[in-house]
């Protein structure tokens, strides 16, 4: 038994020796085939500052990463870094590392990546490194590294998506995502989990979402065949905004996507609402008191291209709201919203916007407001009216602003607008317009606005024939 012992014991120890050494006999051959996969496959400048090896980070595979890692575009794209990290571990199997060919990776984690993917005004994307293949008939397996992948981490990432040519950009800021599932599979369930600190999407300069905190969590089924991804969760959250989604989405080719989602919230509470203003959102959000309802659902489907968005159509209804802070002296009251936006086909030209109520009160005082606009791209018809009071410097008795912001003055509008803007611009066709705005005594100044505002005044008289005179 001691023999045994001993043996088992000498054995322990030479394991471990070897663990220790092995990384420092197999780096030179690991560096050497990452360069020449490098050098093979992309077409891009790529750096990184070291490679290391080790046996314990997943054990029983073996750890493999690149610190400091860069990929920096060429041509178009010259001088743009596509991707960086702080450090990219990947974990492989041990016996493909022996044999120095076809190894393994099953397992990929990035650590403070930021991706920055661009489609230029001729519509070329910046992801699109890979040199072409120069024998048709060689397969996958002539290299050296082959993807048997089963879980992938994303820590402290940040994306941005910026598309030129359509007018559409998307950030994520913080984002902490990870996968799990069979990719060698040719259908499989990606098992995902998605926290991001800050979202943010604009199509048109329009912004959709600002700075809005996401908590997804989503089984996607993906047939690989057909590039599809198809799922359906009750597990969205975006601030305090929960949804069920369900829907498909189809990568048709590296620019053109196919998708047909639906949404829907599955409470009524209007503060879940109230969080997707990001003013409001981001002070003393959870000490909110609200009272009302509200019901918010849409669709998503069609293709989006470099010339084509999908079709849309969102809703959102709110009933008898209202929001008080409790260390504010000022609630606002009586808020009722019935808006829907939607496109039928996603030519921007069919674009539709009603709003077709819109109230709210301060302190008593009513502010009204409904708005028809379509066509923005041809006619650019509208159909709108304004009417009420608010006293700037009363918003800060009911919503908490920034530190440092000081905001004063009187607005005073009432005002209808029936036509198309075309008409207006070309001083043709049946466009009315009647009514007032008056700005008084108006002041603003913040820490992000370089020359303060003190002492404004406007006042706009908006006649019949859409003439325009300033007193």
């Amino acid at each position: 038994m001691k023999k045994a012992l001993k043996i088992s014991g000498i054995l322990l120890l030479i394991l471990m020796l070897l663990a220790f050494i092995a990384p420092f006999i197999f780096k030179g051959k690991i560096i050497e085939i990452v360069k020449k996969e490098i050098n093979a496959n992309v077409n891009a400048n790529v750096a990184f500052d070291d490679l290391g090896l080790s046996f314990f980070r997943h054990f029983p595979r073996v750890s493999v990463s690149l610190d400091n890692i860069s990929v920096v575009g060429t041509d178009a794209f010259a001088g743009d870094t596509l991707i960086a990290a702080k450090e990219v571990d990947v974990a492989v199997n041990l016996m493909s590392i022996i044999r120095g060919s076809n190894i393994q990776v099953q397992k990929v984690f990035l650590k403070e990546p930021k991706l920055k993917a661009l489609v230029n005004k001729e519509g070329l994307v910046s992801w699109d490194i890979m040199k072409p293949s120069e024998d048709t008939s060689a397969d996958d397996t002539e290299s050296d590294f082959r993807l048997e992948l089963e879980h992938y981490e994303i820590q402290n990432g940040y994306l941005l998506y910026d598309d030129r040519q359509a007018d559409t950009r998307a950030e994520i800021m913080g984002l902490y995502h990870s996968g799990s599932g069979n990719f060698t599979a040719e259908v499989f369930t990606l098992a995902t989990k998605t926290k991001a600190e800050a979202v943010n999407f604009s199509y048109e300069a329009i912004p959709y979402l600002a700075n809005t905190v996401a908590d997804i969590k989503a089984d996607i089924k993906i047939d690989n065949s057909t590039d599809t991804y198809t799922f359906d969760t009750k597990d969205v959250k975006l601030n305090d905004l929960r949804l069920n989604a369900a829907g498909s989405f189809q990568q048709v080719n590296d620019s053109t996507y196919y998708m047909d989602i639906n949404f829907q919230t599955p409470g009524n509470e209007f503060k879940s609402i109230l969080s997707m203003i990001p003013a409001i959102f981001k002070k003393d959000f959870d000490k909110i008191k609200t009272e009302g309802t509200a019901a918010l659902n849409g669709m998503v489907k069609g293709t989006y291209s470099s010339t084509s968005i999908p079709a849309y159509d969102i809703h959102l209804e709110i009933k008898d709201g209202s929001f008080k802070y409790p260390d504010l002296p000022v609630p606002v009251n009586n808020i009722q919203v019935l808006a829907n936006v939607k496109n039928s086909d996603g030519q921007t030209d069919n674009l539709e916007i009603n709003i077709e109520k819109g109230h709210l009160e301060v302190e008593k005082e009513p502010f009204d407001f409904r708005l028809i606009f379509k066509n923005p791209e041809t006619v650019q018809y509208i159909d709108a009216a304004i009417k009420g009071k608010l006293d700037l410097s009363q918003v800060m008795k009911f919503i908490k602003l920034d530190e440092g912001t000081a905001l004063a003055g009187l607005i005073h509008a009432d005002i209808q607008a029936k036509g198309r803007m075309k008409d207006l611009e070309q001083k043709s066709g049946p466009f009315t317009a009647a009514g007032f705005l008056n700005l008084s005594k108006l002041q603003f100044a913040s820490k992000d606005f370089p020359q303060p505002i003190r002492n404004g005044e406007a006042k706009i008289y908006i006649e019949n024939n859409g003439g325009i005179a300033d007193q």
